[in-house]
């Protein structure tokens, strides 16, 4: 052990990427999340101005529909829990 390097796949891989791409393949790469994440879109703020009453409506009509949904699966799934199916 020349340089004291104990992992031999390290070296195969130095070389295999030597030979695809020449010095380019041995120079550090950079870690962590790629670049093009940082463009993510995020939602959109929530704006000053204030809601009318049919937006204000609609919300809460979307928000009593997923609740329900979400209670209609917590009862199948308790219900499937107390009778499980042979």
């Amino acid at each position: 052990m020349r340089f004291n390097i104990s992992d031999v796949a390290i070296v195969v891989k130095w070389k295999k990427d030597f030979t695809n791409f020449i010095i380019d393949g041995l120079r550090p790469k950079p870690k962590g999340r790629p670049i093009s994440m940082s463009d993510y879109k995020r939602k959109k703020r929530k704006s000053d101005k204030p809601l009318t009453r049919e937006e204000e409506l609609l919300k809460e009509n979307e928000r009593l529909r997923c609740e329900n949904e979400l209670l209609k699966k917590l009862q199948a799934l308790t219900q499937a829990r107390r009778n499980p199916k042979p």
